[in-house]
């Protein structure tokens, strides 16, 4: 008995120096951890920046600045560009190994992990851009630290609207939950977010997702060489474009993967839609694969942002329009020249009157040893492959509407019986000829540009004195 008491004695007291002495182990492993990943951090629009540790026996206090690195979103929110006051995180940490750490969907509350901690995210009241928004409060942020290396960010915001009067730019979403995985040193990371809705609108643009689900997952690499894979689902997403009608889509999935190869970057991009409708007109199934190699990648970031800069800010004088394009001439050339692939297969969606389906394959020379910034030498050592299959009362639609629209801009009204009849004579001349060729319920043909040459199902398209009127003719 006495040995039975000595050895539960002992094992208690051992127990009890572990609890102690453990929690002062996983504040100084997560001290280390804390700082290895900040300094791999690498997200494309905001970053954290460490502004104070505060290192306990049982618990520590931390203070993480959030800065955003895009400088259009900046110009949004900010009236002078440039974000004076940053977002605040301040966080306790509770040392592990046992922690408590609230999860819906596990029933016992208690695991084992080296930190955990949560806070909300809160607008500092001196910042100039919380008049526009609807509150101070943006999300609750938890942060789990794994006996492995692992870190677990997840933000939860159940409400949060953003508005600027000055640029008429609004931006708001509901529910909004945001989950990130990091792996050691940051060489993978997992993010995942879902959404009951969120809206975007500015002046050209009016955009509305929701409710939705996407993930992330992207690896870092030796060499800065990175890829990364998304997945988006939404149930329904409603866009219009200034001067365009309204388009709703429904059951939209759309996956994206993009690989970073030292100086070049590929990407492969899948759509797939169950309905879309345009003007209440209903189309779908639609399905779009599109397939991009080889895109210099300093080149694509400073192209992206010229183009993104043309829209925020537009031109307002010649001298600033020719600016534009003159960089934009600059530009092309460098990002196309390490032989630029680009593949459509398949594009398809389903009309009232058939299937419309294209593919398409586009190359450039790789001029990479031998840079040419002259357009026109490369777009002549190009190569274009297109294949369409129409539906055939989808075609003869398309060339009635085109032909009805001209005769109205020329002040000639054309009965109807009329225009389908040049149609018809259009659409014959084109399959004599052999242009144009005929499967069941399909037209389909063929385009090809090789060497400064076009080719019309393997029948060279003489361009000089040939349009549709001289066809008619």
């Amino acid at each position: 008995m006495r040995i039975w008491l000595r050895a539960t004695g002992i094992a208690i007291v051992c127990i009890a120096m572990l609890l102690v002495i453990l929690p002062w182990v996983c504040g100084r492993i997560v001290q280390h951890e804390l700082a290895i990943w900040l300094d791999s951090f690498d997200a494309p629009s905001y970053a954290f920046k460490l502004q104070n540790y505060q290192r306990g026996w049982f618990k520590s206090k931390i203070k993480l600045q959030l800065l955003i690195k895009n400088k259009h979103f900046l110009a949004r929110i900010h009236d002078k560009g440039t974000m004076a006051t940053p977002l605040n995180l301040k966080l306790t940490l509770h040392h592990g190994p046992l922690l408590y750490f609230y999860d819906h969907r596990k029933k016992f509350p208690v695991t084992f992990g080296l930190a955990y901690g949560h806070s909300k995210l809160v607008m500092p009241a001196d910042a100039s851009y919380a008049k526009y928004s609807s509150s101070r409060k943006i999300a609750v942020v938890r942060l789990l630290f794994r006996f492995d290396g692992v870190i677990k960010m997840r933000w939860v915001s159940h409400a949060f609207s953003f508005k600027h009067p000055k640029h008429h730019t609004v931006f708001s979403w509901k529910n909004l939950k945001l989950s990130n995985k990091f792996t050691p040193k940051g060489m993978e990371i997992t993010r995942k977010i879902s959404f009951d809705s969120l809206h975007y609108q500015n002046p050209l643009l009016n955009v509305t997702f929701g409710p939705a689900n996407a993930e992330q997952y992207q690896t870092i690499g030796l060499h800065k060489v990175q890829a990364g894979d998304y997945r988006f689902d939404v149930a329904h997403m409603a866009l219009a474009i200034e001067g365009l009608p309204i388009i709703h889509f429904k059951g939209l999935i759309t996956q994206y993967h993009r690989e970073l190869l030292h100086h070049v970057t590929n990407s492969v991009f899948n759509l797939w839609a169950k309905e879309v409708l345009v003007d209440d007109k209903q189309f779908g199934p639609a399905n779009l694969g599109l397939v991009v190699d080889n895109l210099n990648t300093q080149a694509l970031a400073q192209f992206n942002e010229l183009i993104i800069d043309y829209y925020r800010h537009p031109p307002h004088t010649d001298e600033q329009e020719h600016a534009f394009y003159q960089r934009f001439r600059t530009l092309l050339p460098v990002l196309l020249n390490h032989g630029f692939q680009l593949r459509a297969n398949p594009v398809e969606i389903t009309l009232p009157s058939g299937v419309l389906s294209m593919n398409v394959m586009v190359t450039f020379p790789n001029f990479h040893h031998r840079p040419v910034h002259d357009l026109l030498r490369m777009y002549r050592r190009a190569e274009m492959n297109l294949q369409f299959i129409l539906p055939k009362p989808f075609l003869k639609r398309v060339l009635n509407n085109y032909f009805q629209v001209e005769k109205q801009e020329e002040g000639n009204e054309q009965a109807a019986s009329q225009t389908a009849q040049v149609v018809d004579k259009l659409i014959a001349s084109w399959r004599s000829s052999g242009m144009l060729q005929s499967n069941k319920g399909d037209y389909y043909f063929s385009l090809t540009y090789k060497r400064g040459q076009v080719f019309v199902n393997s029948v060279p398209l003489m361009l000089k004195g040939s349009s549709i009127h001289g066809v008619l003719n």
